[in-house]
């Protein structure tokens, strides 16, 4: 009976109680050799139930002494299942565990890399970026007797440069995410680093020059070895879907590009028309249809989720991620019309002309038009969350940083669109003359008309308080050395 559950025991004993006096099997008058040895014997036993409980507890007792005396022999003892499979492999894995000292050098020096970074890298004065890409820039011993032989020796910052491009032409449903080349692609555009100017500190003539030399030599050492033509293949390969391969790809863009190095712009227009490369100038427009504007609806729901103390998926308030949950791709917006712009810089009318009409191609996407399109969004946006905060009293911290992205996102896009048509280029300012860039500046001036007579009441009434004094001084229309985005 030791596999019977207690209840069908109880029942057994039940059943079996009025047998007791007319067997002779020993089997079976059980209850009675319990009973005739004990020394108390006095309760009474006309009701059966209790004749069955005390029979049940002294099956008990009988039971677990006679596992003290017989331990089962099929069971393992318990002090074996205490130790589980996954702990005898984990004190196996201790014992059988390399000493630091045996460990192959690679395997040693990654358990210190954090601690080395904030120790040495971040410690230096001097960008690491710029002697590791000088590293990886260098041929190696063999070159000499190599360049004798008529062999040209690539080296490993040209074999990456390579092996990001194949990747980037093989790609063909979406760019997957690639931590090496975004990493590396950080790395190369960050040797191509422009001095910034110290509070106070006027440069001299040959020292502004020879930072030039220097940047346009940095640029020079990436754009001979392919990474040009690999920045325009990966923007290709997005198929207009954002993501953090391309925003890397963007800001390496940008820092070859930065002071609108001619060779670079040329390397790019040439291959684009030699590769008639449509899916560029469709992942751009289609960059740009997903660039975000800001969203009062989004804006006013995350309001009265914070009123309710609603809680994010992630287990965040929603205090803290208020406002970044709004245009949160403003930086990547920016490096994206930034990028547009270096493509024009210096007055470039053969890629000016290229973005509005690819000639030879089967497909022309024109970025003018699209350039505009985004614009005018940004306008709406902003006109709507400026008279969501006309009538108020206050405006939160909230939206003053929601504002303030989209007045910075603007102004990157006036100044690309004052780049496609300086020179000027005809085509670009007949193609902007035909457009809606009109209805948007004509939106930015309404709004910024009626801040500027919010400010004129607030200065004549001091003691009034007025939000749109916070939103005047976010982009500087209260100053005399700084204009608004329409005046560009």
């Amino acid at each position: 009976m030791r596999k019977d559950t207690e209840d069908e025991v109880r029942e057994i004993i039940r059943n079996n109680l009025h047998l007791q006096g007319k067997l002779e099997d020993p089997a079976i008058r059980w209850q009675m050799a319990l009973y005739r040895d004990l020394p108390n014997h006095y309760e009474d036993t006309s009701d059966p139930e209790k004749t069955v409980k005390r029979v049940l507890d002294i099956g008990h007792v009988l039971f677990h002494l006679d596992q003290v005396e017989h331990p089962q022999r099929s069971k393992k003892a318990v002090w074996h299942k205490l130790l589980s499979k996954q702990r005898k492999r984990a004190v196996v894995a201790c014992f059988r565990m390399a000493p630091l000292y045996n460990l192959p050098r690679h395997r040693a020096v990654n358990l210190f890399l954090q601690g080395y970074e904030k120790s040495w890298i971040e410690a230096e004065e001097h960008y690491f970026e710029d002697k590791l890409i000088e590293d990886l820039a260098k041929t190696g011993e063999r070159e000499s007797s190599e360049e004798e032989e008529g062999i040209k020796h690539i080296d490993p910052l040209h074999q990456l440069i390579q092996l990001f491009s194949r990747t980037a032409l093989t790609e063909k449903c979406k760019l997957d995410e690639d931590n090496l080349y975004m990493a590396y692609a950080d790395i190369m555009a960050k040797s191509c680093h422009d001095e910034e100017d110290e509070e106070g500190e006027v440069k001299s003539f040959e020292e502004k020059e020879m930072e030039k030399q220097k940047l346009l030599y940095q640029q020079a050492r990436l754009h001979d070895r392919g990474a040009a033509e690999m920045v325009l293949q990966t923007i290709s390969a997005s198929k207009g879907v954002m993501g953090p391969m391309v925003a890397s790809t963007l800001k390496l863009g940008i820092a070859i590009l930065n002071g609108g190095n001619s060779t670079v712009q040329q390397k790019m227009l040439d291959y684009l028309k030699d590769k008639k490369d449509v899916g560029f100038f469709q992942s751009l427009a289609g960059l740009m249809q997903s660039c975000s504007v800001l969203d009062l609806n989004a804006f006013e729901r995350q309001n009265k989720a914070e009123g309710l103390g609603m809680v994010t998926e992630e287990g965040s308030v929603i205090t803290h991620e208020r406002g970044e949950k709004v245009m949160q791709d403003d930086e990547f917006t920016c490096d994206l019309f930034r990028f547009l712009q270096l493509l024009c810089e210096g007055h470039n009318s053969d890629f000016q002309n290229y973005l509005r009409t690819q000639t030879g191609n089967n497909t022309t996407v024109n970025i003018i038009i699209s350039t505009v399109d985004y614009l005018l969004r940004v306008q709406e946006s902003i006109s709507d969350f400026y008279w969501y905060y006309s009538g108020k009293d206050v405006i939160d911290e909230q939206g003053q940083r929601n504002f303030s992205k989209a007045i910075s996102v603007a102004k990157q896009v006036f100044n690309t669109l004052t780049e496609y048509i300086q020179g000027p280029c005809t085509g670009n300012q007949q193609s902007l003359a035909h457009s809606r860039l009109w209805d948007a500046v004509v939106g930015f001036l309404h709004v910024f008309a009626h801040m500027q007579m919010k400010l004129s009441q607030v200065r004549r009434n001091p003691g009034t308080t007025a939000p749109m004094k916070v939103c005047v001084s976010l982009h500087g229309y209260s100053s005399p050395d700084q204009h608004c985005p329409p005046s560009k």
